[in-house]
């Protein structure tokens, strides 16, 4: 699961991205992939999160989606 958010205002200079992912890995654990950054910009900034299940790993996707849409970012459909 991908859940990618952007903020645009030209007036203010302002393009950034925000980048959820969820995924499980190789040890039955849930990873939640955040990345985040200026649009096109070459340097992104990156942290990832390990779950033991996959109901807290989305109770933190969901959070962080909250989080998201409370600072003005706009959810891009897809």
């Amino acid at each position: 699961m991908i859940s990618t958010w952007t903020q645009i205002d030209p007036i203010k200079r302002r393009y950034r991205f925000y980048q959820i992912s969820m995924e499980p890995d190789l040890f039955a654990d849930w990873r939640i992939r955040l990345e985040w950054g200026r649009i096109n910009a070459k340097k992104r900034q990156q942290q990832i999160k390990i779950f033991e299940n996959e109901s807290t790993a989305m109770a933190f996707l969901e959070q962080q989606e909250r989080k998201r849409a409370r600072r003005g970012y706009l959810l891009v459909p897809g």
